[in-house]
C-alpha cells in the first residue's frame, strides 16, 4: 500500500507541476511534463502489474509443490503397505 501511496503521490505533483507551470505561462515545461506524467503512468501499471504476476506464480509454484509431496507421500504409503 505504501507503494502504491508513493506512485500516487508523485503523479499527483507532477499533474499540479504541469498545471502551474501551464498558467505561469512556461509552456515548454510543461509540454516537457504531460509526456512524463504518461511515462509515469505506464511504469506504475507495468509495475503492479509485474508484482501481481509474480505474487500469482508464487502461489501457483507453493500449491504445485504442495500436490506433488502428497502425491509422493501417497505413493510410498501404498508401496510400503
Amino acid at each position: 500500500m505504501r507503494r502504491a501511496g508513493f506512485f500516487y503521490m508523485i503523479l499527483i505533483g507532477l499533474l499540479h507541476a504541469c498545471i502551474v507551470t501551464g498558467i505561469l505561462g512556461k509552456l515548454i515545461a510543461c509540454y516537457v511534463l504531460i509526456p512524463t506524467i504518461i511515462i509515469w503512468c505506464i511504469i506504475s501499471i507495468l509495475y503492479f502489474n509485474y508484482s501481481k504476476k509474480i505474487r500469482f506464480a508464487r502461489q501457483q509454484e507453493k500449491m504445485h509443490d504442495e500436490e506433488y509431496r502428497k502425491e509422493r507421500t501417497e505413493r510410498n504409503g501404498h508401496e510400503q503397505g
